[in-house]
């Protein structure tokens, strides 16, 4: 019971991860393909602002998901013992 809870939490954990790293991505693209496109340094300067903010979103992101699996990795390996509440 305990480790079809622990496999469906990291599934769980797996497709939010997926669509929080597609939402930057598709935004990165998107101004990426823009900036081929467009001649306008006014743009070009809002498109490279998106395009930063993307990198800065996928950067906390990353950093996040290394911090959540260091944090499971450790609650896995602690060792809990009884506490009396009476």
């Amino acid at each position: 019971q305990a480790l079809r809870q622990r496999i469906d939490n990291i599934e769980a954990f797996a497709a939010d991860v997926t669509h929080e790293l597609k939402n930057p991505l598709a935004s990165l693209r998107s101004a990426v393909d823009g900036l081929e496109r467009i001649e306008d340094p006014g743009l070009r300067r809002q498109l490279l602002d998106v395009v930063r903010q993307d990198v800065l979103r996928l950067d906390r992101l990353v950093s996040d998901i290394g911090e959540a699996a260091r944090t499971d990795a450790e609650l896995a390996r602690a060792a809990f013992e009884p506490v009396d509440l009476g």
